[in-house]
């Protein structure tokens, strides 16, 4: 199993999955400069890096055809 990296050294304006503190579950954020974390599809949702537990970078999968 995986340990997640701290949130203090996630990287900014890339996609990440960050592991929400309530919800127990991974979400798919960029965070800005300010901490504050976004999702691509959803323009409502703001929430800020210390609501997440930690983090892990965004899979990567080969399609294969």
């Amino acid at each position: 199993m995986s340990k997640l990296n701290v949130m203090d050294c996630a990287p900014v304006d890339v996609e990440i999955l960050a592991y929400h503190k309530q919800g127990g579950n991974f979400h798919p954020v960029k965070l800005d400069r300010m901490g504050n974390a976004r999702m691509r599809w959803h323009d409502q949702y703001s929430q800020h890096k210390s609501h997440y537990i930690g983090w892990i970078p965004m899979p990567e999968i080969e399609i294969v055809k």
